[in-house]
């Protein structure tokens, strides 16, 4: 019997590598760990990780504290306008903003993958 168990597994076991080396790749191509809030999926959401002002804009960052987007904050996009998906409609809390695409790349997120609305 445990020589037939253990051909089983040896036969199974590069084929379960690949399943799971596809899945793994499937699952960091969808979803990303972290990305900007302007690349965020429409009504999924995230977390505020950290936000990074351009050279060109350094009071975004204090800017965009000010309003909410300070790390561990929820955060949604809820719409993009048409045509060219500027600006964007986003949640942050309890409240909603408009922001152009540009203020939005300035926080990174990192997706709550298990609640969409």
């Amino acid at each position: 019997m445990r020589r037939i168990t253990a051909s089983c597994a040896s036969a199974l076991s590069p084929n379960l590598a690949r399943t799971e080396n596809a899945l793994n790749a499937i699952t960091h191509t969808m979803l990303p760990m972290e990305s900007s809030l302007d690349a965020l999926p429409l009504h999924q959401h995230a977390y505020v990780v950290r936000v990074k002002a351009p050279a060109g804009a350094p009071e975004w960052e204090l800017w965009l504290a000010e309003i909410g987007f300070i790390p561990g904050e929820r955060v949604t996009l809820m719409a993009r306008a048409r045509p060219g998906g500027d600006p964007l409609v986003v949640r942050i809390g309890d409240s909603t903003f408009a922001l152009r695409r540009a203020e939005a790349a300035c926080v990174q997120v990192a997706l709550d993958a298990g609640a969409k609305s």
